[in-house]
């Protein structure tokens, strides 16, 4: 439990002062956060309750899924090469730009 609490404090630790603003790290930071934080929960749950277990890989794909499907929901502005390169990693389509001098 120690060495989890440690992965934990140093988790907190880099996450946030990364998550304030409103670059497109920082919102990856929020959503992963809030999303790992929610299906840890219920995979607690779901092995405390029902007896049920999901393997890491499943659990990861769930977190990876719902991240990425709300950053589609999301039109961003101001991007930077380096954004551009993180949306892309996370398979988000050019869809979700908006260009400077373009209505939206």
């Amino acid at each position: 439990m120690d060495a989890a609490s440690l992965s934990l404090d140093y988790a907190l630790t880099f996450l946030i002062p990364i998550s304030k603003g409103r670059s497109v790290i920082s919102i990856i930071s929020r959503l992963l956060l809030a999303a790992t934080t929610y299906y840890l929960w219920m995979e607690r749950n779901s092995r405390l309750f029902k007896r049920k277990k999901s393997t890491v890989a499943e659990v990861v794909q769930v977190i990876v899924s719902t991240v990425r499907l709300k950053l589609v929901t999301f039109k961003f502005k101001k991007i930077t090469p380096r954004s551009r390169l993180l949306l892309d990693k996370w398979k988000i389509p050019h869809t979700c730009l908006i260009h400077e001098g373009s209505a939206g």
